[in-house]
């Protein structure tokens, strides 16, 4: 398995800020964000509602609508050369990158690489596919714009092509999106994301809208696409115990800062950060015994304005002094290859961090490498709770 540490990078953010609004009003979705995804890698995004997930994703694709604001920072993706997908950084001759400023002012960059090299599927399928266009019309329009020496023979064998890929048969190419299941339209979306064959794949919770039983399957297919195509997922939810079964990293957001990222098996079953803990402990298991559920007290912050010092302080069971007066730095726990980062005073020399936030991290689960792009073979239950 390649680790997140030797994979060749494909997005590294840096410092990331995102306001919706000006002034004192202004509300601060995104504060000075890190985030680095590797090639093959699949990582994960979680916290609550109104956190900054999808904010995030949104301006590094430049898809973030008015009143949001990117006000600093840089998002930036490297190109790689065709045929070099797979092996890692100590791997022979090394093949040199284009780094693509995503934040230009050029809005012509972001042009060329959105949907070719980074594609998006969004939240909501219903909303997100013209209700007036069949399906087949909304795969050929991709095709059309960016492929246009590509003749209608090749790009309706396209469309059966993708269709299938998802697991739906070609004759769903002259249904209107209204005609399809939750399941089929998510299927659509995920197919008209791969139509370029992108890089990239940013998921804003996809399946959020679906029963667990249509969530498995579709989830199931992803990571079989992923393994076969070698691609990157940005995979955004709220729910963890989804992300340990898919995630190779998970990354924890709150009040629009990453508070905590680590491979997903560690910090699900060995979490640094108080909040992280609250969130893997504010769900039940379907094994072991039963035992009393405990909530994260209190609620998020406003962001327009956010508690000084760390945000979580005022719901944080081990707050110390220093953490109502002073930004955490951000921490580097452990070696290669589990190297975890955490924003949190508890870690920092000076201080001890209580037993729960200092479990040993987990042995990483035994996987097989298929194209540059690692496949579980062990992992959790989605919505079980816990890791099997």
């Amino acid at each position: 398995m390649t680790t997140s540490t030797t994979r060749r990078p494909l997005l590294r953010i840096r410092n990331l800020s995102v306001d919706y609004g000006f002034g004192d009003d202004a509300v601060h979705a995104v504060d000075g964000v890190d985030l680095d995804i590797g090639r093959g890698e699949v990582v994960g995004l979680a916290g609550e509602s109104g956190s900054g997930k999808s904010t995030l994703a949104y301006a590094v694709t430049r898809l973030l609508r008015e009143p949001g604001v990117i006000v600093g920072g840089e998002a930036t993706y490297f190109e790689w050369p065709e045929g070099t997908d797979g092996g890692d950084e100590t791997s022979g001759a090394q093949p040199v990158p284009v780094e693509v400023d995503l934040l230009s002012s050029d809005r012509s960059v972001i042009h060329r690489v959105r949907w070719s090299q980074i594609a998006v599927v969004f939240q909501s399928a219903l909303h997100s596919l013209n209700p007036v266009l069949r399906v087949g019309t909304l795969i050929d329009d991709v095709l059309q714009a960016h492929e246009p020496s590509m003749g209608p023979k090749r790009r309706r064998a396209r469309a059966a092509e993708l269709l299938d890929l998802v697991g739906i048969s070609a004759d769903r190419l002259r249904s209107y999106p209204h005609e399809l299941s939750g399941g089929m339209r998510q299927r659509v979306m995920i197919a008209l994301a791969l139509a370029l064959r992108p890089r990239l794949l940013v998921m804003d919770e996809p399946t959020t809208a679906l029963d667990v039983v249509i969530q498995r399957e579709i989830l199931t297919e992803l990571m079989d696409l992923r393994s076969r195509l070698g691609f990157s997922v940005l995979f955004i939810t709220h729910d963890l115990s989804l992300l340990i079964e898919i995630a190779d990293t998970i990354a924890v957001m709150y009040a629009g800062r990453l508070v905590e990222k680590a491979p997903a098996r560690a910090l699900f079953h060995a979490p640094r950060h108080p909040y992280t803990y609250g969130l893997t402990h504010s769900f039940p298991s379907l094994h072991g015994p039963h035992r009393t559920m405990a909530g994260i007290e209190g609620s998020p912050p406003d962001l327009r304005r956010v508690p000084s010092g760390c945000p979580f302080h005022p719901r944080c069971a081990w707050a110390l002094d220093i953490c109502a007066t002073q930004r955490p730095p951000d921490l580097e726990l452990g070696g290669s290859p589990a190297a975890r980062r955490v924003q949190c005073w508890l870690h920092e020399g000076e201080h001890h961090a209580p037993a729960e936030l200092a479990a040993p991290t987990p042995a990483p689960l035994a996987a097989s490498t298929n194209g540059g792009a690692s496949t579980r073979t062990a992992g959790a239950t989605v919505h079980s709770g816990g890791a099997s």
